[in-house]
């Protein structure tokens, strides 16, 4: 579990690696504003099962979706939460995050589904104006 760099905004991060834990799942939480760099280090040393990945602000996505690549290119899929990643999830998917969920709960219920290796690897590109107009103010 880990919140994109440039997010301090860890409480709802902490919340959720706490119910995945509970929920019988070995989770490690990285903490607030992980830098791209250590995240793909821990990736490597590690090998996780998957990446849950925490955005508040729209205004990071930028740097989520360079951290979704990082992760995808490691051979780790990413599961999104927050609501930096705009209405109902839609540009987790947009930059390649295999899942979102809104709550610690959904991010336990994605995690008991398959993950496909389509989920590594380059991401698709994005599909709506509305996912560019973000990632052009800036992040």
């Amino acid at each position: 579990m880990a919140c994109v760099e440039g997010e301090w905004h860890a409480l709802a991060a902490r919340i959720v690696t706490e119910v995945v834990r509970a929920a019988g799942w070995r989770v490690t939480f990285l903490g607030a504003s992980v830098p791209a760099r250590h995240l793909v280090s821990y990736l490597h040393q590690t090998g996780p099962d998957a990446l849950l990945l925490s955005c508040v602000q729209p205004n990071r996505l930028v740097r989520a979706a360079r951290m979704v690549e990082a992760s995808r290119a490691a051979g780790v899929p990413v599961l999104a939460g927050g609501p930096g990643f705009g209405p109902d999830g839609r540009w987790a998917t947009a930059i390649g995050a295999a899942g979102w969920g809104a709550s610690a709960r959904d991010a336990v219920a994605l995690l008991e589904r398959p993950l496909s290796a389509a989920h590594t690897g380059s991401p698709p590109p994005p599909p709506d104006d509305a996912y560019v107009a973000v990632l052009h103010r800036g992040a």
